[in-house]
């Protein structure tokens, strides 16, 4: 064990074990939370980023986490846990106001991401749930600009005319604070993903007029393919989501997810996450849908990076270098067609349109940050290399 281990690997297994039994540590935590060389700061940022303070609540007051863990990572826990239940709160009613006006307009909602757990849990599971971000929903029927001015209408607030934060979905609106985001497409056009199929299943949310959420297997398949989108940041985040799953639904049909990756453009999207996670958190996935996945030099690179980064990288969106996840997407991609074809659609239509909009609203993605971008994907390509090598 070695400190990259223990700040990577180690202390993500100790923490998702200890979320999933509502904040009771596992047997022999010592051995990775008691090594002097833990970094509680970036841990506990880690842990908030991928929303599991409140799982953890009640680990913040266990005296036996008291003797490794120093004083400002329990507070930063407990408060994190304190906003994230206000926050529900509050989404709550956003998604009152978000299925009145769907269903005044005649059309469906689908909650993606963690908003589908919030609006599905039992009573008894709503202390276990991680903390959402904003309030993502794919709107049916090509309605998605008519319900973002009818939010805007019912008190949501917002620019009435704004360009994409993103080229599967509009610029947010918001609720008290709490963002909503209205998708017209589940992920970006590239990974080609087989949205008709995956809403075919979707299902009620108890008590909702309009609101529906993905089926368990479309819910994985999401998170997966979500956790590559973003270049494998937030692991952890995907992880529970997939062992929440595992938890309830043992039973998973496996086949019909692994059909849906394979019927995309990116399959490795899907199968990079997955073997990273099961790996790195030990979790059920049957290891005859493991031996599925590819098994060539370009998976094994891929396979690289996401151990590198699928425990510990912390980069929202807009701080991702956009040659970085280019490149990333590449290797994504079988054959030179598809790959041609990403670059392609790069620079037209709604992903031209949202790429303006992070150039004029992110900082990190600002022209001038070219000459830093490319500095940084020759220190990312020597690191790959470095990595590379001791892996093989």
């Amino acid at each position: 064990l070695d400190a990259a281990y223990a700040n990577g690997i180690g202390s993500a297994r100790v923490f998702l074990a200890a979320a999933r039994a509502g904040g009771v540590l596992p047997r022999h935590a010592d051995v990775i939370l008691g090594r002097a060389d833990v970094d509680w700061r970036r841990r506990a940022d880690y842990l908030i980023a991928c929303g599991l303070a409140r799982p953890l609540a009640r680990l913040a007051d266990d005296p036996e986490l008291a003797r490794w863990a120093p004083v400002f990572f329990r507070d930063a826990l407990r408060a994190a846990a304190t906003r994230a239940a206000m926050n529900d709160l509050v989404k709550r009613e956003a998604l009152r106001v978000l299925d009145g006006v769907l269903a005044g307009r005649g059309v469906r909602g689908v909650l993606l991401k963690g908003t589908a757990l919030l609006a599905t849990a039992s009573p008894a599971d709503q202390g276990l749930l991680r903390a959402t971000g904003d309030v993502d929903v794919l709107v049916t029927g090509g309605a998605a600009r008519d319900v973002r001015r009818l939010l805007l209408e019912a008190g949501c607030t917002g620019e009435p005319v704004a360009e994409r934060s993103a080229e599967h979905h509009l610029a947010p609106v918001a609720f008290r604070g709490v963002a909503i985001e209205l998708h017209e497409r589940i992920l970006p056009d590239a990974f080609g993903l087989p949205d008709a199929s995956l809403l075919a299943r979707a299902r009620a949310v108890p008590g909702s007029e309009a609101l529906q959420v993905l089926d368990d297997e479309g819910f994985v398949l999401h998170a997966l393919l979500h956790c590559s989108a973003h270049a494998f940041a937030f692991g952890l985040k995907s992880g529970w989501d997939l062992a929440w799953t595992l938890d309830r639904r043992p039973d998973l049909d496996w086949g019909r997810v692994t059909a849906w990756a394979e019927a995309t453009r990116l399959p490795r999207a899907f199968w990079t996450p997955l073997r990273a996670l099961a790996s790195g958190l030990e979790l059920a996935v049957p290891k005859d849908v493991l031996a599925r996945a590819p098994r060539d030099r370009r998976q094994r690179a891929l396979e690289t990076i996401a151990a590198a980064r699928v425990l510990t990288a912390l980069e929202g969106p807009y701080d991702l270098n956009p040659f970085s996840k280019t490149a990333l997407f590449l290797l994504l991609a079988d054959g030179w067609r598809a790959r041609a074809g990403y670059v392609t659609a790069l620079a037209r239509g709604d992903a031209a349109e949202a790429r303006r909009s992070a150039r004029r609203n992110a900082p990190a993605q600002a022209l001038r940050e070219i000459p830093r971008q490319l500095r940084e994907v020759a220190f990312q390509w020597k690191a790959f290399r470095r990595l590379s090598a001791r892996r093989g």
